[in-house]
């Protein structure tokens, strides 16, 4: 175990846990952007702490990066 047991800590920021969920998923920025209606620069600033998502973008940014998108209910 080089880095030892449990090393991997999911991010606590809203940027980090965007950026991760995003690449997770094999999205990039203008691959989200697009599914969501924005630039991707946009994307770029959330990721980055510039300024967090506007309120009617959470939902749909929530929505496509959960774990459970795509998936039947």
């Amino acid at each position: 175990m080089l880095l030892g047991p449990d090393t991997f800590e999911p991010p606590k920021s809203l940027p980090g846990r965007l950026l991760s969920a995003r690449q997770l998923l094999g999205l990039s920025q203008a691959d989200l952007a697009e599914k969501i209606g924005v630039d991707r620069g946009t994307v770029s600033d959330w990721e980055r702490g510039v300024r967090p998502p506007a309120e009617e973008r959470l939902g749909a940014v929530e929505a496509l990066l959960s774990p459970d998108a795509g998936k039947p209910a």
